[in-house]
């Protein structure tokens, strides 16, 4: 939300304490997240998403999700790999 509205609308910070592992079977304790995902071609400001908190290491002053997303990926096969 932070970053479609151009830092109007402050996204929460919030963390889940997951469940021990006794308490998972059986148990209501579970959740599923649902995440929406932005068209390819959506533009952000790099600048506002390293003052959110997000890990952006893109040069540029505005970058797409196709940009951020693909470097992630890439990211991540390397730290598979590791």
């Amino acid at each position: 939300a932070t970053l479609v509205t151009g830092g109007q609308v402050k996204a929460p910070r919030h963390h889940v304490a997951a469940p021990r592992r006794d308490q998972i079977a059986g148990s209501s304790r579970t959740s599923s997240v649902f995440f929406l995902r932005p068209n390819a071609d959506f533009t952000f400001s790099v600048p506002l998403a390293r003052e959110c908190g997000f890990d952006v290491s893109l040069d540029g002053e505005t970058a797409t999700f196709q940009d951020w997303i693909g470097g992630n990926y890439v990211n991540i096969r390397r730290t598979s790999k590791a």
